[in-house]
Order: structure tokens, then sequence, then C-alpha cells
């Protein structure tokens, strides 16, 4: 991805350990991708991603819902 906006849901308590070196390295390697996090549980952002609210989220498992790609982290 060269440029545009990355709209990513996290649980607070991911966003705290996970997402500071993440994030540092996607803004190194695309410098022109603006990053929106959105913070929530996991049934919320759930619900944001149903409604194309979210591009890609972080969530605890299970996940219960038709629909979804699902990669285990």
């Amino acid at each position: 991805m060269r440029g545009g906006r990355v709209v990513l849901g996290a649980p607070p308590s991911v966003g705290e350990r996970l997402l500071p070196d993440v994030l540092r390295s996607f803004h190194r390697d695309h410098p022109d991708v603006e990053l929106r996090i959105v913070e929530g549980d996991s049934q919320a952002l759930l619900e944001h991603l149903d409604r194309g609210a979210l591009d890609l989220a972080v969530v605890t498992l299970p996940v219960v819902q038709r629909g979804l790609a699902l990669t285990e982290l």
C-alpha cells in the first residue's frame, strides 16, 4: 500500500502492549498511509467491522461470526 488510510480496531490492552512496535514498523515501511486506531471491546470491534467502519481488527478469541477472515496471532 503506497498511500491512503487504514482504520484498525483493537482492545485497549492489545493497543498498549502489541501495537506500539508494530505501528512503528508499519509507519516506517508505509509513511504515506494514514493509520487510525479505534479502541473497544471485541464485540464492539466486530460490530464495527460488520458495518464497514474498520478495515481490520485485533480481537480476542473465540470469534463466532460468519463472513470474517481470521488469522490467529
